[in-house]
């Protein structure tokens, strides 16, 4: 027979036992859960936060992403002389007519108009008083509004190298149109950078005036004429444009060095550009080889008594904060670095 149980009486503690109860009862046993099935559990957990992941994301192809997509699938192995009607094709799609391709002439002057079934062809524009060279100078969209509508120059830029600049009209510019033309500007630019490796087309559009042998041998030398990132900016030129005959000058920006040189070989004509080919292949040979900054590079010519010579310039381009370096002049005889 069992007594009835006392109840507790108020304001009265359990007893030690009692507490040893209830800490058991609450308390979780880590060793009735496997390593295994808590390990399993968070798997299944992320998998689910997975899929969902996946089920939220729109993969589906937009607008914009299927105008640049079409350009690109079609432009892989399209010949040069169809890339201009591709283009004018692609830009009728979003509304966009009297497209035209401007490209920046051997003399730096003006934009010339780039020939093409397609494109609508005018008159050269000056780069220095013209909407289409301020938009090639300021590397930005300018906009003309016109009675028609919307004339709109786009610059072309092959990373920072200015190749030049596209003009096209639009009836109504919002900014929807804005970013995928500026996105479409500059796979063009692409474009044209990789098919003139393999056709003489843009050469032929750029020139202005008949350009001597040497002149062609030294401009198919030259690196891009313009190259800026957050380290240091290189902006050059070759003066005669269609003349040039022993000048050159070379550049490459290898971590946070800048490596520059100038060639200028005695002498003119053929055996000067010549030399200064020579001169150019042995300064990249002895950059690339790593040979120390300081020392000079000579070339001897045939039939000429004094070398080539060049001074490889090292330039550090350090971009750490509060650390910035000023221009570097390269005159025709020395380059100083101006602090």
């Amino acid at each position: 027979m069992t007594s009835p149980r006392t109840p507790m009486r108020a304001g009265s503690e359990p007893g030690p036992h009692l507490l040893k109860a209830a800490e058991a009862q609450a308390e979780p046993v880590a060793s009735d859960v496997p390593a295994a099935a808590v390990q399993m559990g968070r798997a299944t957990k992320a998998e689910d936060k997975r899929e969902l992941g996946r089920a939220d994301v729109d993969r589906s192809e937009g607008f914009g992403e299927r105008l640049l997509g079409v350009l690109l699938d079609r432009a892989h192995e399209m010949p040069p002389q169809l890339i201009a009607p591709l283009i004018a094709e692609e830009v009728g799609t979003i509304g966009g007519y009297d497209v035209s391709i401007l490209l920046q002439d051997y003399e730096q002057l003006v934009l010339v108009p780039l020939p093409g079934r397609g494109l609508t062809v005018g008159e050269p524009e000056l780069i220095d008083d013209s909407p289409a060279g301020a938009a090639f100078l300021r590397a930005k969209t300018v906009e003309v509004p016109q009675d028609n509508g919307v004339r709109m120059y786009l610059p072309l830029l092959d990373g920072s190298d200015q190749v030049g600049a596209m003009a096209l009209t639009l009836d109504t510019v919002d900014d929807d149109n804005r970013r995928m033309l500026r996105r479409l500007a500059g796979l063009v630019a692409d474009m044209i950078v990789t098919k003139e490796t393999y056709t003489d087309q843009f050469f032929r559009a750029r020139r202005r005036a008949p350009m001597g042998v040497a002149a062609e041998i030294q401009w198919s030398l030259l690196p891009p004429l313009t190259m800026s990132c957050p380290q240091a900016e290189v902006a050059g030129i070759l003066e005669p444009a269609y003349d040039v005959a022993g000048d050159s000058f070379d550049y490459a920006l290898n971590d946070d060095v800048l490596h520059m040189a100038m060639i200028d070989a005695l002498g003119h004509g053929l055996d000067a550009a010549t030399m200064a080919t020579v001169a150019i292949g042995a300064y990249r040979h002895a950059r690339r080889a790593d040979i120390g900054p300081g020392r000079d590079l000579r070339v001897h010519g045939p039939g000429h008594q004094k070398p080539v010579r060049t001074r490889p310039l090292r330039h550090r381009a350090d971009d750490a904060p509060g650390h910035h370096h000023g221009p570097i002049a390269m005159g025709q005889r020395r380059a100083r670095h101006r602090c």
